[in-house]
């Protein structure tokens, strides 16, 4: 329920005169209850001390007693359920259950703190341990997961709540397909959930917020625990409202919850509740719910000496009084009446002042008159105590209190609130606080001034003003007695509540100083009896009755005959139209089930999207510093659902390394609008590091002057991906590695067939030609068989120089015995063809070279590529290959003055036939940690430049 915009609307219906004697007889029965129900209240003393009484000794065993000293101080949290538990003025938790749990503490020897505040969010810190357990509890599967409960302790009894004009509501299987309010958080929803699933319940923050829901029609009944609504309803003057049924399904045992965790003090508390006297338990109990009505006594007042004789000498004060039900009420015959009345009698009777009631009909403000002349009157019992007043009249202490409120007509075209009465025209008091509120804070509302509130509602209701402003109380009152249906009352007005006092002349301190001492003996249950006279909430717990029952048929009959009579056309045009707009409103309401059951759907399939995706969405309120998170957001940081986040505490959840970087990233975009993709991340309460990433989506939503005052988004958990591109990663650099390896072995091999064609084949071919050339010298002059001989000698001759091109290509030996420049010209000498027409010269600065083998034959391969590159594709007619040494390391340079490229676009091709290419040139040299710089452009040569490290191979 959205507590900014929700109208709280009270609708009046006016009783017709021929059903007012038929409901006096029918309800004296009820209102008898009704009177045995108001005397059950609550009193509160809560700084009262419990008594001392005679309390068994506990029989705790040694490791009990070891858990209670390693354990001095416990906490429990608690819901605002009055009596039950709830705040007093000091922010102290008090009531029943905390008067149990003090008990419990002397008994046990530690400290239990009590910490009261929202329902659900004292069930949300129990179940993560935040706190010890919980001060009262109904039993239910889904809170036995988490707590283990000691008890019971005192009994709970629900009831249903309805509008005193409601019928044919008496227990739970009446509420089916009805709205009923219950506390968010509350036993009462999975109780319903499991046995009613057909009641459709509505959740509130506060009971507050639930009784005006009520009282408003939002919903069409309540479902609580009956002393804490009904509390509720006497403390607020509520009326029209009573209770419907007591569920006996709904009437359980509270119990004292603990966390799971600690079965020890379960079994302790369960001991010291066992150890509870009956004599104590009714006197916590006595101390809250007087079950009897008691006769007030007299109570002796403790008076001055000054003071006494003020009263002896003032025989009489003359009290000016008018019909303001239900504070002042006046009717022919009888003596003054109303709650402002019953104040001054007892008043009356514990002081012995004698206050002589003059009824006036005279507007407030002849009232006011009189007190400044200092004539005619001496006291008026209800007054606002505002500053200018103080130069003519003296206030007591407030005694009653009464929202502001505003009413306006059903069919009013405009938002009924204090802005929305700009430019219209309001009627209020005459002369009363209201009046001087509205004329000081709301100048653009045009006043309609009116002698009674009485008369200011009667001009709203025949529409010669916009709307009224008064008191909440009075106004009801007035909108029932008279039968002003058409009017509709809203609770929303930010007008602070009027607090009244009375008001006494300025020369009589002394009856000031005198009303405040009895005003402060009246006790808390002799205000509720005065409010419950005036105020009463009507209680009925059985169904009609029978005889009402044949009244209200007799009353209905009467009426339809009536109709029928004198109405016939009007009743059959009308009948049409009702039809007509019946079959509107149920089509509508077909439209809105199967539109919110389609959006209930879109909330499942998103949900089950976010969870999918491990994404969530979050909104942060920058001016209270609040995060509102979507459930996967939680399930990423690993939080209870619903767990209070803010900025500082997002932060302690972020990275160490990466909460720098992040403060930057919010900064930018607070102060610049810099919107960035964030990554970064969490570290979750077990000690689970997850890679989280925001989009560069992120919103911001500002005020009229700029500031920014939410801030939207998104959040998503990519440590998967995260962990998937470190693999690609250790793929990549092992697949390199083993390229590299692969290379130096291809290498070692084709030296070591080098080696071997050269040692083994190559001796024995040469030996081979050797003894073929003995044989032809002993041959006997056979020209033919010596032929042969010679033909052999010189195909082994060929053999011979095709296995030494063969050695050379497979690996040059003057590459390993002689060098890289010496390996690079023999290449020159043997491979290169002077048909190219390119010039190629080798520069050796190097005193020695001293590159390993294995790394002289890499830089050889490419030397080789890069000159195989120029002769296909450079047309150069000159090339110079530098070898040196620079800075430690090995550098290697071909430069030609050919017709050259774009360095960028061609860095990354491959060679045509195969080779290494620039790209495989570039990656073998960072594989082998140097590097590779190209410096060309077109028609300007290209020069390029190998830079190594002097390392062994064998070290990468």
């Amino acid at each position: 329920m959205d507590k900014c915009n929700c109208k709280r609307i009270l609708h009046n219906r006016a009783c017709l005169p021929i059903f007012a004697f038929v409901f006096t007889l029918v309800f004296v029965f009820g209102l008898c209850v009704l009177i045995l129900f108001s005397s059950t209240v609550f009193a509160h003393t809560a700084n009262e001390p419990l008594p001392d009484t005679i309390t068994p000794r506990l029989a705790l065993t040694v490791d009990e007693q070891a858990w209670l000293a390693g354990h001095p101080v416990i906490t429990l949290g608690g819901g605002i359920y009055p009596p039950l538990n709830f705040i007093d003025a000091d922010g102290k938790s008090i009531g029943i259950a905390p008067d149990y749990l003090k008990l419990i503490a002397q008994l046990l020897g530690i400290k239990i703190k009590m910490v009261s505040g929202d329902w659900s969010e004292m069930q949300a810190l129990a179940k993560t341990y935040k706190l010890d357990g919980l001060s009262l509890s109904l039993k239910n599967r889904e809170r036995e997961k988490h707590l283990d409960f000691a008890g019971p302790y005192t009994t709970l009894q629900y009831a249903i709540f309805v509008n005193k004009e409601t019928q044919g509501i008496t227990n739970l299987d009446d509420l089916m397909n009805q709205r009923v309010g219950v506390l968010a958080g509350d036993y009462s929803i999975s109780f319903i959930n499991e046995n009613y699933p057909d009641i459709n319940l509505v959740l509130y923050d506060t009971h507050e917020e639930i009784v005006h829901a009520l009282v408003n029609r939002e919903i069409h009944a309540l479902l609580e625990n009956l002393p804490t609504i009904s509390y509720i309803i006497d403390k607020s003057l509520i009326t029209g409202l009573k209770v419907a049924g007591l569920p006996k399904s709904m009437h359980g045992d509270l119990y004292v919850a603990v966390r799971k965790d600690w079965p020890e003090f379960t079994t302790i508390l369960n001991k010291a509740f066992a150890a509870i006297s009956k004599q104590q338990h009714q006197i916590i109990k006595n101390k809250w719910i007087e079950l009897y009505s008691k006769t007030i006594k007299k109570p002796q007042l403790a008076l001055t000496m000054k003071q006494k004789e003020w009263l002896a000498e003032q025989n009489m004060v003359r009290v000016r009084v008018s019909d303001l039900p239900p504070y002042m009420i006046i009717k022919a015959g009888r003596p003054p009446e109303g709650i402002a009345i019953d104040y001054l009698n007892l008043i009356a009777q514990r002081t012995g002042i004698k206050f002589h009631y003059q009824v006036s009909t005279q507007p407030f403000s002849k009232l006011l008159e009189s007190f400044k002349r200092g004539q005619d009157v001496d006291l008026t019992a209800l007054i606002v105590p505002r500053p200018e007043r103080l130069e003519y009249m003296l206030f007591s202490d407030n005694y009653i209190e009464s929202p502001t409120v505003i009413a306006a007509r059903d069919n009013s075209d405009f938002t009924v609130n204090l802005q929305g009465l700009s430019g219209k025209l309001v009627a209020v008091l005459k002369a009363g606080n209201v009046q001087h509120l509205l004329s000081a804070q709301y100048p653009n509302i045009t006043l309609a001034l009116y002698n009674s509130n009485e008369l200011a509602l009667e001009a709203l209701t025949n529409g010669n003003v916009d709307a009224f402003v008064g008191s909440l109380t009075n106004a009801a009152y007035i909108i029932q007695k008279r039968g002003f249906s058409n009017i509709h009352i809203d609770a929303s007005s930010s007008l602070e509540s009027e607090y009244f006092a009375m008001g006494n002349r300025k020369d009589w301190p002394e009856l000031t100083e005198i009303v405040n001492i009895a005003l402060l003996s009246i006790s808390e249950k002799e205000k509720i009896a005065i409010r419950n006279k005036y105020v009463a909430l009507n209680y009925k717990v059985q169904g009609l009755g029978v005889v009402k029952v044949l009244l209200w048929i007799f009353a209905i009959i009467c009426i339809a005959l009536l109709i029928v009579l004198f109405f016939v056309t009007w009743n059959r045009s009308l009948r049409k139209l009702v039809n007509s707009r019946t079959v509107a409103l149920q089509q509508e309401v077909t439209e809105r089930e199967q539109a919110h059951n389609a959006l209930l759907v879109s909330q499942r399939e998103s949900l089950k999207a976010q969870k999918i995706a491990r994404l969530g969405y979050w909104k942060w309120d920058l001016v209270n510093d609040l995060f509102n998170c979507s459930d996967e957001i939680y399930r990423i940081l690993g939080l209870p659902i619903g767990t209070l986040l803010n900025y500082q505490v997002l932060i302690e959840y972020i990275h160490p390394d990466d909460r720098n970087y992040f403060n930057q990233a919010a900064f930018n975009l607070l102060k610049n609008q810099y919107n960035e993709r964030v990554n970064f991340r969490v570290i979750q309460p077990g000690g689970s590091v997850r890679h989280v990433s925001t989009d560069n989506t992120v919103t911001l939503e500002c005020d009229n002057v700029g500031n920014p005052t939410w801030m939207f988004g998104i959040l998503q958990d990519v440590t998967e991906l995260k962990e998937s591109e470190q693999k690609l990663i250790n793929y990549q650099q092992r697949l390199k590695s083993l390229a590299l390896q692969l290379a130096l072995v291809e290498e070692q091999e084709r030296r070591h067939i080098a080696a071997d064609l050269h040692d083994n084949v190559g001796q024995s071919l040469a030996l081979t030609r050797l003894q073929l050339a003995a044989v032809l010298k002993r041959l006997p002059n056979d020209k033919k068989t010596a032929g042969l001989v010679h033909n052999c000698s010189k195909l082994i001759l060929t053999v011979i120089q095709d296995t030494r091109n063969l050695i050379f290509e497979i690996s040059s030996p003057s590459l390993n015995e002689l060098g890289l420049a010496a390996a690079i010209n023999e290449w020159k000498e043997q491979a290169y063809k002077s048909s190219y027409g390119l010039d190629i010269e080798v520069v050796d600065r190097l005193e020695i070279d001293f590159v390993s083998l294995d790394l002289r034959a890499i830089i050889f391969r490419m030397v080789r590529e890069l000159l195989i590159n120029v002769i296909k594709h450079a047309k150069a007619t000159e090339v110079v290959v530098t070898l040196e040494e620079k800075s430690g390391c090995y550098q290697v340079t071909v430069k030609d003055n050919g017709i050259g490229f774009v360095a960028g676009e061609q860095a990354g091709n491959v060679s045509v036939d195969g080779g290494f290419g620039l790209f495989s040139i570039q990656e073998r040299m960072i594989d082998l940690g140097g590097q590779l710089l190209i410096h060309s452009k077109p028609h300007e040569g290209c020069t390029v430049i190998i830079t190594l490290p002097v390392i062994e191979i064998g070290s990468q």
